[in-house]
């Protein structure tokens, strides 16, 4: 035995040593790989919510006989305000009109439109 000094399974100390670092690299690894996991599950929940906003927008819209800008900006405030969206400053509604489309959409607090959709008259 002239390798070192190994313990009673046959293992030296350095085998042991090296044997946990990789093993903590591992669970590094797979740690960083769930929170990434976790983050993208975030994000398409949260698009699925702002989805579910619009729509709702939209089914209240088609039943309104006539409605105009004030009337659509007022009804996605409604619906953002009961959705799980509402509450924080990650996520905030918007409408624009240019005349004869409205674009309704659930804008991120980077400017990114998490979800939007366009309706004409």
């Amino acid at each position: 035995m002239s390798g070192g000094y190994r313990n009673r399974a046959g293992h030296t100390i350095l085998e042991l040593i090296a044997a946990a670092g990789i093993l903590a690299v591992v669970m590094s690894c797979f740690s960083v790989a769930l929170r990434g996991v976790y983050e993208m599950e975030q994000r398409c929940v949260a698009e699925n919510r702002g989805i579910v906003v619009l729509n709702n927008v939209v089914v209240r819209l088609a039943a309104e006989p006539e409605w105009d800008r004030g009337t659509a900006e007022g009804l996605l405030a409604d619906e953002f305000a009961r959705s799980d969206l509402a509450g924080g400053t990650r996520y905030h509604p918007s409408c624009a009109w240019d005349g004869s489309t409205l674009r309704l959409a659930v804008v991120r607090r980077d400017g990114g439109s998490l979800a939007d959709v366009e309706v004409g008259r």
